[in-house]
């Protein structure tokens, strides 16, 4: 059997030279250089051991190795000048790639630039910055400026990355060996006999079980162990591809080599953007530049305090500083426009500098009045405004912890602010608005629905009402020069209820009451109440509402309600207008058998007064039964699946008089409950076997009503397991029983 592998090999180093002070961008070229793992698992080291930096990843490509030269300045001793080797390391072994040349850099002092003082210190946006030093360069295009904010977030690319790498790698686990004697699947673990269909996500018992502290040992993966998985997915699959299929073969070597087009490289400059343009920081534009000074400034810097770093293209890399910090104040130069409504409203920009760019950490204000921001860039924030008087205060802006305040650039103003003094309706559905200032553009809001505007002018405004809940609506104009106007002239929409039916009903509840009328709301904000209790809405449109009555516990012979119709528009309320009678009322005494099992199947008789011969519904926490026989005074049926085990009252629906009252819930109320003696508790199949290993999850419960083989191992992993009480004496055999996680074995009472 032929085997081969594919190999990295480096062909060339865009740099054989460099500062001291490093900070250069070191492109290796070559074929395969991109390993599975990406670039977590390529390493570039400058030197020999005991004098060693690593080269500072930025990007890993199939043709390209990037990385930011080290700081070297440690290791320098006398020297001018000091060539160290570079070793490349890629994949999880570590593996060296072909090379044919000998991969060296040297470090010269004749290289080095420096960054000596810097005028001014304190700036705000675009101030003209300047810089003297030495070896600076004369082309703007090779030199970069950047300032670092001093509590950014900002960290070197492959610090970052191990640390994640660390933090989130998958766990390898082992079991004890306690786990030995059990029976076990091809990966070791245990076989578990899983708790009927009812269980959505198949054997889930988890962690709690297969992994307890006490018998587990657990830790990341390494790099070797990493090279193991990398060896089966690489060689060995690999291997059985190209056996069969030469094409599929070369697809797959192609693929986990990842080639990327060269053509898409970033460049050098853009590169060292990459690793110094972290959160926080800030690169400034380059005017002029010599020898031995530059001239730089920032379109917008969020204001704080930074460092300044210079790198300077084609090895020198970056300058050696002994430069102060830059500080960056916040600024406010102008409010556009300058003045609006006392109602707020008005949507203002307001121009400057060194705003954060961040919606989260800025707030403006005017006087007592909250600006709402709604959007934040470096040099310039929009907020619409709150309502507020003429003499409100003085404008303030805050964001990333810094504030600006200046008076006097924003003015509330009564004499341009618009006013609505009536309204009047022309027909059912057209009113038309009256006041002052309208604008020429005016939009009117009722309630929080826009209206169409007809027509305006700057003294009225003709306006389309839509068909809408009944109710008092506040209305308010916004004309977009100046902002809202008041709000305290009201609007009323019709809300009536005209009639209900039927008028009597049980007092179990569940009679269907049919509401009509106008102005209903057809949204999930209403609520209708008969006798202050809640009536469960079935449908709902604006002249007609249905619901289900509420059950009502009173001893009266009669009961009569008032029915109410409550939504956020408004509320109206029919007196009198159904009764609760006992005359009409079914009940139920009682119910036999109490419990069954959830996959359904149980024939369950029902014992009362007041039933229909024909038409009865039961119901069983939301489950039907379905009827077998009916009459006056008995009614049984047979029960359907249920998901899940829950006791619940049984519910039966007599037509034309609503739901039965319970004489006793103890004695009419359903146990859905899976009992062990079913097949369907067990997805059908054998009930469980000698020696099977049993779990019992979480949001199960199982009634144990027949004696069990000798179990190797159950497991109550947050269910429950009953002893049926039913049944004079049962045996719970197993070698094993553990209990965790909230689990319960309850036994008697």
């Amino acid at each position: 059997m032929a085997t081969f592998r594919l190999y990295p090999e480096l062909e060339s180093s865009n740099l054989l030279e460099g500062s001291w002070a490093g900070g250069s961008v070191l492109m290796l070229s070559g074929t395969g250089l991109l390993p599975k793992g990406g670039m977590e698992a390529v390493r570039v080291i400058f030197g020999e051991p005991g004098t060693q930096k690593s080269c500072t990843i930025i990007e890993v490509e199939y043709t390209t190795i990037s990385c930011l030269v080290p700081d070297f300045r440690d290791f320098k001793e006398s020297e001018e000048d000091m060539e160290v080797p570079i070793t490349v390391q890629i994949g999880y072994e570590s593996e060296n790639p072909v090379t044919a040349m000998s991969l060296t850099f040297t470090f010269k002092s004749s290289m080095v630039a420096t960054v000596d003082t810097m005028t001014p210190t304190t700036v705000q946006a675009n101030t003209p910055i300047t810089i003297t030093g030495t070896n600076l360069g004369t082309d703007v295009e090779n030199i970069q400026v950047f300032a670092q904010a001093l509590l950014s977030g900002g960290r070197r690319r492959r610090e970052t990355s191990h640390r994640e790498t660390e933090e989130n790698a998958d766990k390898t686990e082992f079991l004890h060996s306690f786990w030995d004697q059990f029976k076990s699947d091809s990966d070791g673990k245990p076989i578990w006999r899983c708790f009927g269909k009812n269980l959505e996500n198949g054997c889930n018992h988890g962690r709690a079980v297969h992994y307890p502290q006490e018998l587990v040992m657990s830790f990341s993966d390494d790099y070797s162990e990493l090279h193991e998985l990398e060896k089966e997915d690489d060689e060995k699959l690999t291997h059985e591809i190209c056996q069969s299929d030469t094409e599929k073969c070369v697809e797959r070597l192609l693929y986990f080599e990842n080639p990327k087009n060269p053509e898409m490289s970033a460049s050098e400059m853009d590169l060292v953007e990459m690793h110094l343009l972290t959160e926080g920081s800030v690169e400034g534009k380059v005017e002029t530049v010599s020898e031995t000074s530059l001239t730089f400034s920032f379109d917008a810097l969020p204001a704080g305090t930074y460092n300044v770093l210079v790198n300077v293209k084609g090895g020198v890399g970056n300058a050696v500083s002994s430069l102060s910090q830059l500080v960056s104040e916040m600024e406010i130069s102008g409010v556009s426009p300058s003045s609006g409504s006392i109602h707020g409203g008005q949507t203002i920009k307001i121009s400057g500098g060194g705003f954060s760019g961040k919606l989260e950490d800025t707030s403006v204000s005017i006087g007592s009045a909250n600006c709402e921001v709604m959007s934040v860039l470096s040099a310039e924030i929009t907020c619409r405004t709150g309502n507020c008087s003429e003499e409100c205060g003085e404008l303030v802006v805050i964001s990333s912890g810094s504030s600006a305040t200046r008076p006097l650039l924003f003015s509330y103003s009564v004499d341009i602010s618009p006013v609505i003094t009536s309204l009047e309706s022309l027909t059912e559905n057209n009113i038309r608005l009256i006041g002052s200032n309208f604008g020429s553009n005016p939009s009117v809001i009722l309630g929080e629905s826009e209206l169409l505007v007809m027509s305006s002018t700057s003294s009225q405004a003709i306006l389309i009402i839509p068909d809408m809940p009944g109710g008092d609506y506040a209305v308010t104009l916004h004309n977009p020069g100046v902002g809202n106007s008041n709000n305290d002239v009201l609007l009323t929409l019709e809300l009536t209820i005209t009639s209900s039916s039927p008028s009597v009903g049980s007092f179990g509840g569940g009679t269907l009451l049919t509401i009509q009328g106008k102005g209903f709301s057809s949204s999930l904000s209403r609520e209708v109440s008969v006798c202050d209790l809640p009536c469960n809405v079935q449908s709902s449109s604006t002249t007609e509402l249905t619901c289900l009555t509420p059950s009502n516990s009173g001893s009266e012979e009669t009961l009569i309600c008032d029915v109410s119709v409550i939504q956020v528009s408004g509320s109206v309320t029919l007196t009198a207008a159904f009764t609760y009678d006992f005359s009409i009322t079914p009940s139920i005494t009682s119910a036999t058998p109490l419990s069954g099992g959830t996959g359904g199947g149980t024939l369950v008789s029902i014992s009362g007064t007041g039933f229909a011969s024909s038409g009865n519904k039961v119901v069983i926490a939301g489950s039907v039964c379905d009827i077998a026989s009916e009459e006056a005074t008995a009614i049984t049926c047979y029960t359907r699946h249920h998901n899940g085990a829950v006791e619940a009252p049984i519910t039966v629906d007599v037509p034309d008089k609503g739901f039965a009252i319970h004489r006793d819930l103890a004695m009419s109320s359903f146990l859905y409950i899976d009992r062990w003696s079913s097949i369907w508790t067990w997805g059908g199949e054998s009930l469980p076997l000698e020696n099977e290993m049993v779990v019992i999850s979480e949001g199960q419960t199982i009634l144990l009503d027949t004696n069990t083989p000798v179990l190797k191992f159950l497991l109550i992993n947050g269910g429950t397991l009953l002893f049926d009480r039913d049944i004079e004496s049962i045996e719970l055999q197993a070698e094993y029983i553990l209990v965790v996680a909230g689990g319960k074995l309850q036994i008697g009472s």
